[in-house]
């Protein structure tokens, strides 16, 4: 790259922008590559590093193959650039990919300031804010709790649904998400339902405890066929969106409001649905076609045979020694003697229907 410098730094930035571009890529080892390219690589000796600015192309790229061969006074140069905004986010994401592997703290301090500025309101570049996140969180550790936790639920509900997600997605970080939620800090309904589900079935011993306080009965087999439906909706209302809220109401209060309550209309024998159930498009469509995926222990239904053959199903209120009582569709109060009962079982599907 000296040699390049002194004589064509066009030719230069040429035959670099690609071994370093696949290096970002992780295209090949860069174990490896150290090891070859610290035979010939050579650092600006006695200039003074100061001067490279990160809007000079062969400057950032000199820096991001001095980042490459494990270079210090790179290190320090890109650590400065990532801090200073003026550098761009292109850049700045650029060299935070590659300082996460030798130096994780700056992951850890990027993220954290880059929640800062979302939790006061200052947007910040959507493809600098992701990275960020994504090697924040990767490189996450326990003391990185107390500067998080209070930062999240000032940030949009759409964020907050983003690092939910990636969160979610490894240990140690979807056991303090969930603990978080199990606390009341964070909502709930940030994580989907099939994330639920992957928790429940995947996560860690300690994860899948929380997801059982959290949001009880979750149903791990048995649902591919509703699975296949709740897809094939997906395909269909995104090819053709045009909703009608005045019919949507009708529907709702016809349906959905026989069991539900939402902005002070409906019947309360389900969760009400005000801000619970339509996190996001993904958790509509599973709670509306596959509403068996997740129960909460409070909403499990059961089913009452009587012996006069009668057949009742509902939410339980209470039962003693002399009567069960359910609340059945339509906010019916229902009272069995114990006496009557033939079978009583607590059904493994929700109350509301699938169909």
């Amino acid at each position: 790259s000296t040699i390049f410098r002194k004589t064509d730094s066009q030719l230069a930035s040429a035959v670099l922008e690609p071994l370093i571009r696949r290096a970002l890529n992780r295209g090949f080892d860069t174990t490896q590559l150290r090891q070859i390219l610290g035979r010939f690589y050579q650092t600006l000796g006695d200039q003074d590093w100061n001067t490279l600015k990160a809007t000079n192309p062969l400057d950032r790229q000199q820096i991001l193959l001095g980042l490459l061969v494990g270079d210090a006074k790179a290190m320090l140069t890109a650590k400065r650039w990532v801090q200073d905004e003026s550098t761009g986010p292109s850049n700045r994401k650029d060299l935070l990919e590659f300082l996460a592997h030798d130096s994780p703290e700056t992951a850890r301090e990027a993220l954290a300031r880059v929640l800062q500025l979302e939790a006061t309101g200052q947007s910040q570049d959507r493809k600098w804010r992701d990275a960020t996140i994504d090697l924040g969180i990767e490189k996450y550790q326990d003391s990185d709790r107390e500067t998080l936790e209070p930062l999240l639920p000032k940030l949009s509900l759409e964020l907050q649904s983003s690092i939910a997600e990636r969160m979610s997605q490894r240990e140690p970080t979807a056991s303090t998400l969930l603990s978080w939620i199990a606390q009341g800090k964070l909502r709930k309904e940030l994580l989907s339902p099939n994330r639920i589900r992957l928790l429940a079935t995947q996560g860690s011993p300690k994860a899948k405890d929380l997801v059982t306080k959290i949001f009880g009965s979750v149903n791990v087999e048995g649902t591919q066929e509703r699975d296949k439906v709740v897809r094939a909706m997906s395909q269909q209302l995104n090819a053709d969106v045009r909703g009608d809220a005045k019919k949507g109401w009708l529907v709702y209060d016809r349906i959905c409001g026989q069991c539900h309550v939402m902005h002070d209309r409906g019947i309360e024998v389900g969760p009400s649905i005000t801000a619970n159930g339509r996190g996001s498009f993904e958790q509509l469509l599973v709670s509306v076609f596959n509403p068996s995926l997740v129960i909460g222990d409070a909403y499990r239904s059961v089913t009452i045979r009587t012996q006069d053959g009668s057949v009742i199903t509902g939410l339980l209120v209470s039962k003693d020694d002399q009567k069960t009582v359910v609340k059945t569709q339509g906010g019916k109060i229902v009272s069995v003697p114990a006496q009557e009962i033939e079978i009583f079982q607590q059904d493994k599907k929700s109350l509301m229907p699938e169909g």
